[in-house]
């Protein structure tokens, strides 16, 4: 699996232990802040990981759960530019972001223009996370913009549902 992503581009770490590929499963506390959500059997909320490609390969079905949906990060932007264009310009004002194994946590904004492309990254509880340890309150406002975001990515007109069986 590893060797037919390198034909697609070049791995990037998981984690803070460096690994590039990562395993979705449960081996991980829950109660605390630094555990990765993969890691837990909690859900794991709409986010975006740092690439241009993501990979799932399913080993074995989940005993419990273990559905998985998708949303286009444009859809949403576009969904945001139609329904709520006046908190827009929140989402390209660069917000922290803790990124669990950084010391601490680092500027960004959650849309942006690469190379003439939209670009764009979210995982809210990282954002909160973020604001939290340099001490910057996540404002009314911005709390609004990040539940516009969610009600967004969550709406079954925009998103597909997945149950991955093995091998897939």
């Amino acid at each position: 699996y590893y060797i037919l992503g390198v034909y697609l581009g070049l791995p990037v770490t998981q984690n803070a232990r460096g690994d590039l590929l990562g395993r979705v499963e449960h081996v991980g506390d829950a109660t605390k802040k630094e555990t990765r959500v993969y890691e837990t059997n909690l859900y794991l909320p709409y986010h975006t990981d740092m690439s241009d490609v993501v990979g799932l390969l399913s080993i074995r079905k989940a005993k419990e759960g273990g559905l998985s949906s998708v949303v286009s990060f444009a859809t949403v932007y576009n969904e945001i530019l139609e329904n709520h264009p006046e908190y827009l310009s929140y989402f390209y004002h660069p917000c922290y972001y803790a990124h669990l194994g950084e010391a601490l946590p680092s500027l960004s904004p959650i849309y942006s223009y690469w190379k003439g492309k939209l670009a764009g990254r979210y995982l809210r509880a990282y954002i909160e996370l973020g604001q939290e340890i340099m001490n910057v309150p996540v404002s009314r406002v911005q709390k609004e913009a990040l539940d516009i975001f969610d009600t967004i990515s969550q709406d079954p007109r925009l998103r597909l549902d997945m149950m991955l069986e093995p091998g897939d």
